[in-house]
């Protein structure tokens, strides 16, 4: 009976210890957690701030891309409502003009493409490159198969 009471004494003794240690692990939880509980009230506040200002950012943003697509289907439709000129059809309004507005030659060339034809490549100066026109015509010097 003697040692059961020991045994119960030594119990209760390390119960005691660990009831102590709980204690102070809950303790300090208790502090870790109020320490959290303050930034995350502090967090909660920044965070409502940023969620205020980001309606209007949202609707910011939603804006500049709506403008920005209106912007690109305009430009596409006046792209096809109003071609360029393209180089031939400038060449072309500058053959059709007097003498004295043409721009001078350059350079002259002729190829003979089959043994009737050749053609004529001429070039005129424009200003980013050389636009060069060319015009089909008989080769009236190319020899005959039969004459060879």
């Amino acid at each position: 009976m003697v040692r059961m009471a020991q045994l119960l004494k030594s119990n209760t003794l390390a119960f005691g210890d660990i009831l102590k240690k709980d204690d102070k692990v809950l303790n300090e939880t208790h502090h870790i957690m109020a320490t959290n509980q303050s930034r995350l009230k502090k967090e909660l506040e920044r965070l409502r701030i940023v969620t205020s200002r980001y309606g209007t950012t949202c609707w910011m943003q939603i804006l500049l891309t709506l403008v920005v697509v209106i912007v690109f289907v305009w430009m596409y439709l006046f792209m096809k409502l109003f071609p360029k000129k393209t180089r031939l059809a400038e060449v072309a309004d500058m053959s059709m003009a007097t003498p004295s507005s043409v721009m001078p030659l350059t350079s002259s060339l002729t190829v003979v493409m089959s043994r009737h034809q050749t053609v004529h490549a001429t070039a005129y100066p424009t200003p980013t490159t050389v636009a060069v026109v060319a015009t089909k015509g008989i080769n009236k010097n190319a020899v005959k198969h039969d004459e060879l």
